[in-house]
């Protein structure tokens, strides 16, 4: 699981009091109300971590297909290199033979 950063906590934080005092003027908050706040803010960072999750589990899977892509050129690169020595070897055998 990936961590957030401190300023998208401090951005949360920051957030929920901003909402928590525009609402409290209005009203008189009970514990009971600010159980609920405390239970929604614990959901929002939930789900922006779940988020987060998702964004670079795409990045991992980016990156494990260009790993693949990569040995798969390498493999082929070696391959090609074998092929060239062998025909440099066979010719020049073949040339030195005439």
């Amino acid at each position: 699981m990936v961590e957030l950063s401190d300023k998208v906590k401090e951005f949360i934080v920051k957030t929920i009091k901003e909402e928590i005092l525009r609402i409290l003027p209005l009203t008189v908050v009970t514990k009971e109300d600010l159980r609920l706040a405390v239970e929604a803010m614990n959901k929002r960072f939930e789900d922006l971590q779940k988020y987060v999750d998702k964004r670079f589990e795409a990045v991992d899977r980016r990156f494990e297909d260009m790993n693949k892509r990569f040995d798969g050129l390498v493999r082929l690169l070696q391959i090609m290199f074998i092929v060239l020595s062998l025909l440099i070897a066979v010719f020049g055998f073949l040339r030195a033979a005439i």
